[in-house]
């Protein structure tokens, strides 16, 4: 899930490969997708990395919207 608006995926710079040693994967989600289901996602997205390079590690963060800039209408 190479993000084409930071990453040129034929590009050189980011491609990923045998070599590779450190990659970093941003996922986000708008309604209606919850926060869950990103959640979800992220748990498989990483089982699936694990499967194929089994020595892979695998860390992750999540940020969070203040709900007063998350909520429709809200104004800061």
């Amino acid at each position: 899930m190479t993000r084409c608006r930071w990453n040129w995926r034929p590009g050189r710079r980011t491609q990923l490969g045998p070599d590779t040693t450190s990659a970093l994967f941003i996922l986000d989600a708008l309604a209606p997708m919850s926060d869950g289901a990103l959640a979800a996602a992220a748990d498989d997205f990483a089982g699936n990395l694990q499967r194929i390079a089994p020595d892979v590690r695998v860390a992750t963060r999540v940020l969070t919207t203040p709900r007063s800039l998350s909520t429709p209408g809200a104004h800061p």
